[in-house]
Parts: structure tokens; C-alpha cells; sequence
């Protein structure tokens, strides 16, 4: 399998008008702090942005159904070692879940999101979750987070996808732990376990030790302090 080549040439001068954009949209930053639990040191750390009016179609609807059109964004560039390999957004208020996300034309989401930051040089463990917005959270907490794009978002082999196959490389020579949390949903079990097969040893599958489906709801729900508490419990 080949990854298809851009269509475009992502750089970073197409990030930076959204970067503008969310510094300057108190709502937006509250919109982060609030329901995703990301403040805007984060955010200008992974270079989010904002887009007042993305386009959003749903898969398989053609983009003509009542609920495509334009809604407020997170812009979350996909980048990998300093090159923008693509642009996703996802929509602040979507209609329905087929309307929540969209992606730049020539965008490619095959790799390990994140991998190639170190936020915390004192950890040895990588935390791996679903959803770059999810992992955001994890860093905000304070921990070395990576992200894979979706469930979808994973090669069948680390040959077929280059960018992923660097991203667990060089995980895999950063950390003595990488530990898979992912969505605690059929789809994302599944698609961790397929992960951890990918990696290899070093790679150990936990759920959050909470009843939430993801980091952001156990945040919601059982606040900062005690998810720190459970995720620290997992990297011992």
C-alpha cells in the first residue's frame, strides 16, 4: 500500500492565520479550557487554531444532506518532525458525530501524532490515546502523550505508512513504557490491541481505571488530581 502523495504543500503559513484566529476568540479558548480540559500554553504548544467557518460533510451523504454546511473549528495541523503533513478540524458544535470532523485535501493522517515531542524529559513512559485532542489533555496533565488520528488510522503493516513506522521507532527508543489507553469503546479496544501488536514489547494495554469513555469525560467527571493519580498508577 503506498501513501498517497499531498496535493498541496502544507506549511505553516497555513497554520498561523488560525493560530491568530484562536488568540483572538475568547470563546474558543474557553471552549478548550471547558470542555477539553486544554489550556492555550497547550494549545500554542501543539499550534491549534481556530476556524470560524470549516466546511463539514458527513461520509457518505455527498455533502448535500440538512446537516453539512460551515461551523466554528478547532484547527489541529498534523505535523511531524517540523513539516505540516496535512490540516484536521474539528467542529466546536457539531450536528451529529458523521459532521464532527473534516480534513484539508491531501492531508495524511498515517502517523503516530505527537511521538515526536518530549514534554516531559523526566518520564520514561509515553501515554497513547484516541484523538489528538484527547492526548492534548494527557499533556496538559503534565505527561508525554501521542495520539493515533482515529480507530481507522492504523496500517496493516508499519512498512505500508513510513511517518508511523518513524513515530513508533522512535517511541519505542524514547520510552521504556508505552502505555494504551485509547477510547474504552469495542472500536477502540480493538484498535489498540492492533497497535500493540504493531509496536511490539515495551507496549502495555490499560484501561483509565475509570468509567468514562475517554480521558476528557474522566476528567469531567472525577476531575484532574485523581485521573493524574491513575494515570501515574499505570506508568509505575
Amino acid at each position: 500500500v503506498q501513501q498517497r502523495q499531498a496535493s498541496v504543500e502544507f506549511t505553516f503559513e497555513h497554520v498561523t492565520p488560525w493560530e491568530k484566529a484562536l488568540e483572538a476568540s475568547v470563546e474558543t479558548q474557553l471552549w478548550l479550557k471547558n470542555e477539553r480540559f486544554i489550556s492555550m500554553d497547550t494549545a500554542r504548544l501543539l499550534q491549534l487554531g481556530f476556524k470560524p467557518n470549516q466546511y463539514f460533510r458527513g461520509p457518505g451523504c455527498g455533502g448535500s444532506c440538512p446537516r453539512c454546511g460551515e461551523h466554528p473549528a478547532i484547527v489541529i495541523p498534523l505535523i511531524w518532525n517540523d513539516k505540516v503533513i496535512g490540516i484536521r478540524y474539528r467542529a466546536l458544535a457539531p450536528p451529529d458525530a458523521k459532521h464532527k470532523w473534516a480534513m484539508e485535501k491531501g492531508s495524511s493522517t498515517k502517523l503516530f501524532q505527537y511521538a515526536d515531542l518530549e514534554m516531559n524529559v523526566l518520564s520514561e513512559a509515553l501515554l497513547v490515546f484516541e484523538g489528538p485532542l484527547d492526548a492534548a489533555a494527557a499533556i496538559e496533565l503534565g505527561y508525554n502523550a501521542a495520539a493515533i488520528c482515529s480507530t481507522s488510522s492504523l496500517p496493516r503493516g508499519l512498512d505500508a505508512w513510513p511517518l508511523f513506522h518513524q513515530g513508533i521507532e522512535q517511541a519505542r527508543s524514547r520510552y521504556k513504557h508505552i502505555v494504551l489507553i485509547g477510547d474504552q469503546t469495542d472500536d477502540g479496544r480493538a484498535a489498540m490491541n492492533k497497535l500493540s501488536g504493531l509496536i511490539g514489547p515495551g507496549s502495555d494495554r490499560f484501561p483509565l481505571l475509570s468509567a468514562a469513555k475517554d480521558i476528557t469525560e474522566a476528567i469531567r467527571i472525577d476531575g484532574p488530581d485523581r485521573i493524574r493519580q491513575n494515570l501515574d498508577f499505570l506508568i509505575k
